[in-house]
């Protein structure tokens, strides 16, 4: 994208970078900008800067949505699976009458998340909700406790050390090579 010169238009790049992958950002842009110049020949350059502003939110909801769709590799779909399946254990296992060793399953929850979520590192909340939702939910419903509530919170715990070790690692490698 040009360096842009209206507030609108660096509104409009700000929302682009959020709601679009960076290979489709460029032409995207290119294509916006064509537009408003084809729209509106005789406007002035902030009136077509706002144009385009009022382009892309109107186009932002739906492109946020696209992208989330397009994003969901087959690496996430496994992980998901393999975290629904870990969540269910650790349920299970919670719920036995003679399981009473609260420390085990709190390393397990952020053990098992954090290694998820360095697989996986786009969406840890989500693989925190997979590990330990079940335990709760399974609580309220036949205990109706509430207290399990915080294996979501160590689940989360677990999932953002291992997404962000990922994310630092690569960012590292990305600094130490660079070209």
């Amino acid at each position: 994208m040009p360096a842009p010169r209206c507030w609108s238009d660096r509104v409009a790049g700000a929302l682009l970078a959020l709601v679009t992958a960076r290979r489709h950002r460029e032409t995207f842009w290119g294509d916006l900008v064509e537009a408003s110049a084809l729209c509106l020949p005789n406007a002035a350059e902030r009136a077509r800067s706002r144009w385009r502003l009022r382009q892309v939110m109107r186009s932002a909801p739906s492109m946020m949505l696209n992208r989330m769709e397009t994003e969901v590799t087959m690496r996430t779909r496994i992980v998901m699976v393999v975290a629904l399946a870990i969540g269910a254990f650790l349920a299970y296992v919670d719920s036995r009458p003679t399981w009473d060793d609260t420390g085990v399953e709190v390393l397990a929850l952020v053990v098992c998340s954090g290694i998820l979520a360095a697989i996986a590192p786009r969406r840890p909340w989500l693989i925190a909700l997979a590990v330990g939702g079940l335990m709760p939910l399974q609580s309220i419903v036949m205990r109706h406790s509430f207290a399990p509530l915080v294996a979501i919170g160590f689940a989360l715990v677990g999932a953002y050390i291992g997404a962000g070790i990922v994310r630092a690692v690569r960012s590292l490698t990305r600094a130490g090579h660079p070209g």
